[in-house]
């Protein structure tokens, strides 16, 4: 089975966007750089720079995730994620950025919280 920066680059291939192209249809600054490095599993995008994606590729969240074996095309009218699996998605970019958070606190008593505001669609 294909992980998943195989299967963006390939559905990037296969939509015939360059890296560049693909940064900027999904509103990327960093553009070539951070499509390179999610191709190459070196990180990982957030949950809508996937959902971004996955429309702009004509495909869904769970293919580029690996959880659907092969690619369907979207109707661009339609949600490519149904409401829980966008809440699942939230929640463990949720985590992912809490975890990243605890990482970088200065060790001692200094308490700090951080508050994430998610907006439906």
């Amino acid at each position: 089975m294909k992980n998943f920066g195989e299967r963006l680059r390939n559905s990037r291939e296969n939509a015939g966007f360059s890296q560049d192209e693909l940064a900027e249809k999904i509103g990327l600054k960093s553009g070539k750089q951070t499509i390179s490095r999610w191709e190459r599993d070196l990180s990982e995008p957030s949950v809508s720079q996937l959902v971004a994606m996955a429309e702009v590729l004509t495909t869904t969240v769970a293919f580029l995730l690996g959880e659907q074996t092969h690619k369907e095309g979207v109707p661009t009218n339609k949600m490519l994620v149904d409401k829980d699996e966008y809440i699942d998605l939230l929640r463990r970019d949720i985590n992912r950025k809490q975890a990243e958070i605890d990482r970088l606190k200065p060790p001692g008593d200094v308490n700090y919280t951080s508050t994430f505001i998610v907006r439906p669609f």
